[in-house]
């Protein structure tokens, strides 16, 4: 036995070396093991000793020196309280497993302990982030955010369009809380990440075809000023939010004339939260006094150049219009309009720059928030090609229909800033080329959009005349 074992160590190339030492080395080895084993069957101690054994590669191999001897180490061998042999001499557990493979199984072990502990982590994760989403803020299983990416919906020229819309229903001391407060699309090239905002006056007058056929009516009725759609949709659908939120989809494509894929509807609390949860956002706000903002309305009080604002400033800030005096803000809901474009853009800025987004207690905030403020038609399995959208997304491009643009031109679409009064509606906004007539609106964001020069549009100034009729004006013309 000792001889086959001894076969099995030294290779042909090592014949040189006497065996002698060997032999007598391992005839030892079996005496001492015989002696050791009577001698401490009634020792409750354990013993080791220190042998000699040949030093062996990574693959197994004895190594010999130039001249052909085996070179050899100390290793210990060791024996039980029962004086059962515990380690050969080549220093591996005698039942067992060698020292390097138990420690990689070991290790092994604990890696999948890890995974283990983190596939549950990652379960109660999303399961806390799907029940802050219940209640239909997203469609679909949370998972499909981890395992599925379906590509975002697009234009003819390759743009996912969002028509985002702000509600006050969670603020119960204002008036109209159903009426939107806010109305922007934002247009993202998902090839090139360039991006605009597109911001459309509340008191837009528009007339509701739709509305005008239902057989349930709106409150309003049918000519209404467009921040009425997603109440009066609502309406006409019993109660369907969702369905509202599609409706004011609808009414904006067709004013704008471009395909909206998706819908936002946050309330205002949504934004106070969101802009809290990522610690502030840094803005310039718009203003067109060289003292800075003031708005007696929100008592809020800024100078010019960046600010820092938590969420209830970057709230006031969006609300301010000089309504009820001031300064800075002459222009009104238009003004107003661009300073809700760069608290969009400072939200955007803000979370994708910090690694807001990547840390789980933020996420965990953030869709708290949105669980119980914002419904959306987004599904849960294009969250992943939205994010990758947003965060190839550029500045975005503002794209007023009345003021001046970011390049510092001109814009007149809608009547020059001026509301006009129309029988039973009040103050409206109407279209530069007559009431219900957005063609030129049309050609320009088409132009801007496409990537083509947009057509000039015209700087009239003159009200056109608006009617008092019910009826389709399509056909009372």
């Amino acid at each position: 036995m000792v001889n086959s074992k001894l076969a099995e160590l030294v290779n042909d190339d090592a014949n040189k070396v006497s065996s002698f030492h060997f032999d007598a080395q391992f005839d030892n080895q079996s005496k001492n093991n015989i002696s050791s084993s009577k001698k401490h069957t009634k020792s409750k101690k354990s013993r080791q000793e220190k042998v000699q054994v040949p030093k062996t590669n990574r693959r197994g191999d004895i190594k010999t020196n130039r001249k052909g001897e085996v070179k050899y180490k100390t290793r210990i061998k060791k024996f039980s309280k029962n004086g059962e042999e515990l380690f050969d001499v080549y220093g591996a557990q005698k039942f067992g497993l060698p020292r390097g493979k138990k420690a990689l199984i070991a290790i092994l072990a604990i890696l999948l302990s890890a995974l283990i502990i983190a596939g549950i982590l990652i379960t109660r994760f999303l399961s806390r982030v799907e029940t802050n989403l219940n209640g239909g803020v997203v469609t679909g299983s949370i998972s499909d955010v981890l395992t599925k990416s379906v590509p975002l919906k697009a234009d003819k020229w390759g743009r996912t369009n969002i028509v985002i819309f702000g509600t006050s229903e969670d603020d119960d001391g204002h008036g109209g809380a159903s009426l939107a407060d806010t109305i922007m699309v934002l247009s993202i090239d998902q090839a090139t990440g360039g991006a605009n905002t597109i911001s459309i006056p509340r008191d837009l007058s528009y007339y509701d075809k739709e509305v005008a056929k239902s057989s349930i009516g709106c409150d309003q009725g049918s000519r209404w000023k467009i921040n009425a759609a997603y109440d009066c949709g609502t309406q006409i659908n019993n109660g369907d939010e969702r369905q509202g939120s599609l409706h004011m989809a609808k009414v904006i494509s067709d004013v704008l004339g471009i395909d909206i894929q998706y819908y936002v509807k946050a309330k205002w609390g949504a934004l106070i939260g969101i802009v809290n949860a990522i610690g502030g956002i840094d803005v310039v706000p718009y203003t067109d006094s060289p003292y800075g903002l003031y708005d007696v309305n929100q008592s809020l009080i800024l100078g010019t150049g960046q600010v820092h604002l938590d969420g209830d400033g970057a709230l006031r800030l969006s609300r301010a219009r000089n309504s009820d005096g001031g300064y800075g803000l002459s222009r009104s809901n238009f003004d107003r309009e661009l300073n809700q474009q760069r608290v969009v853009q400072a939200i955007r800025d803000k979370a994708t720059s910090s690694g807001v987004l990547f840390d789980p207690q933020h996420i965990m905030d953030i869709t708290e928030i949105i669980g119980t403020n914002v419904l959306t038609n987004i599904y849960t399995y294009e969250i992943r090609s939205l994010a990758a959208a947003l965060g190839k997304m550029t500045k975005a491009v503002s794209v007023p229909l009345q003021g001046p643009n970011d390049a510092g031109e001109e814009i007149n679409l809608v009547i020059n800033g001026v509301s006009t009064y129309a029988p039973g509606l009040g103050s409206v906004v109407l279209p530069a080329e007559g009431e219900y007539e957005y063609e030129n609106i049309h050609e320009y964001i088409a132009g801007i959009l496409s990537g083509k020069k947009p057509k000039e549009p015209s700087n009239s100034t003159t009200p056109p005349s608006t009617s008092t009729d019910e009826s389709d004006p399509a056909t009372s013309q």
